[in-house]
C-alpha cells in the first residue's frame, strides 16, 4: 500500500496523494519509440507505448493517439466534441467545463483513455452511476482510474468519498487513492475481473479451483472485519457484483467508497456473507464449487458477530463458511 503524503497545488480544491518513486519503474528510450522526458516515472507496458507515442518536446499538447485500439485524448483537446460531453454529463456548460479542465491539470492528468464496457455520448468508458463516470486517465507516474462527478449529482464533491477511501487504505483495503478535487477522485487503476466473472473464468482441477475460491474469500471477509472493526461502513456490500475486483495475483480488490461511512454501525462482513452465501447469483455459483453451507449455523454465527466484532465471533463465521481460519499471505 502507498505511502501518503500532501503537497500543495495552483488550485486550492485539490488534493494530490502520491506514491514514492520507489513504486516506480524509470524507463530509458531503449524501451520505446522515442525517449521519456526527463523525470518521468512509468510502469507497465502499455504507459511504455503512450509515451513513446508522445510529442516529447510538449507533451501534453499534440497528443491525440491510441492505445489498444481506445483513443487517447489530451487535456488541452477534452474541449472538443464528444469528449467535453463525457468530462460534463449529462449537462455540457462551457465555464464548468473550463472549470473541471484546470482541476485535471492540478491533479497532474495528462490525458484519458476512452475504454471500457460502459459508453457515455458514444464513448466507452470504465463505469457510469447515478454519481460519477469512470475513465483510465494518465499521469506521470502512470495509468490510473479518474471518476468524474456528474453535473446532476446528488452531492457537491468529490471529499466524502476521499476521505472514506484513505480511511480504507489505512486498512489496507480499496485501490490506492491518488488525489482529488471538487469534482475528480484520482485512484489507482486495478487490473482485473469482477467476481462473478473470476468465478466463471476458474479452470482446472476441482481441488485446486475450490482452494483459490476460499483463498480469495477468506481475505475479502478479512477485509470486512477490518472495516468493522474500524467503524467504516462501505454500504453496498449486500449487492457487491460490480463492487469486488478480483486481480491477476488472486488479491481481492473492494471498490467503489461513494456511499460509504464512518457514521453509522458498520455491516461489512454481515453484507457480504447474506451476499456471498445466501441470496445472490454468486451465492449459487459458490455453492456449486464448494458445496452447501449451513445456512441456519451462518446466520447464528453472523448474529453472534454483530453483537461482537470479536477475533473469536470472526473465526466462527470462518469456520461456518468453510474458509481458513489462518491469515494468508
Amino acid at each position: 500500500m502507498a505511502n501518503y503524503r500532501t503537497s500543495q497545488s495552483t488550485h486550492h480544491s485539490i488534493r494530490n496523494v502520491g506514491r514514492s518513486r520507489q513504486h516506480y519503474k524509470r524507463f530509458s528510450h531503449t524501451h520505446s519509440t522515442s525517449p521519456l522526458p526527463r523525470g518521468i516515472y512509468a510502469y507497465g507496458s502499455r504507459f511504455i507505448k503512450f509515451y513513446g507515442s508522445l510529442n516529447i518536446r510538449n507533451p501534453v499538447k499534440g497528443m491525440s493517439f491510441a492505445v489498444k485500439n481506445n483513443p487517447v485524448i489530451a487535456v488541452e483537446k477534452l474541449r472538443e466534441t464528444p469528449y467535453a460531453q463525457v468530462l460534463c454529463y449529462p449537462r455540457l456548460e462551457q465555464q464548468v467545463l473550463e472549470d473541471r479542465i484546470r482541476e485535471l491539470k492540478g491533479l497532474g492528468v495528462l490525458a484519458i483513455e476512452f475504454s471500457g464496457g460502459k459508453t457515455v455520448s458514444n464513448l466507452k468508458v470504465l463505469g457510469k452511476g447515478c454519481v460519477g463516470i469512470v475513465v483510465a486517465a494518465y499521469t506521470r507516474n502512470g495509468k490510473a482510474a479518474l471518476k468524474i462527478r456528474r453535473t446532476d449529482a446528488d452531492r457537491k464533491g468529490m471529499q466524502h468519498e476521499a476521505e472514506m477511501l484513505k480511511k480504507a487504505n489505512t486498512l489496507n483495503v480499496g485501490p490506492a487513492l491518488l488525489g482529488f478535487s471538487s469534482n475528480f477522485l484520482l485512484m489507482e487503476f486495478v487490473e482485473g475481473k469482477l467476481l462473478p466473472e473470476w468465478l466463471d473464468s476458474l479452470k482446472g482441477e476441482k481441488e485446486h479451483v475450490k482452494t483459490r475460491i476460499k483463498r480469495v474469500l477468506r481475505k475479502l471477509l478479512a477485509q470486512c472485519w477490518r472495516m468493522d472493526k474500524a467503524g467504516l461502513d462501505h454500504g453496498e456490500l449486500s449487492h457487491a457484483p460490480k463492487h469486488i475486483i478480483i486481480k491477476a495475483d488472486d488479491s481481492p480488490c473492494i471498490v467503489d467508497f461513494e456511499t460509504a461511512s464512518t457514521r453509522r454501525k458498520p455491516s461489512n462482513l454481515t453484507s457480504l456473507c447474506q451476499y456471498l452465501f445466501i441470496s445472490s447469483m454468486v451465492a449459487e455459483k459458490l455453492r456449486e464449487k464448494l458445496g452447501e453451507i449451513g445456512t441456519q449455523r451462518l446466520v447464528e454465527a453472523l448474529r453472534a458477530y454483530k453483537r461482537s466484532f470479536s477475533e473469536e465471533n470472526f473465526r466462527r463465521v470462518l469456520s461456518v463458511c468453510g474458509l481458513p481460519l489462518d491469515e494468508i499471505a
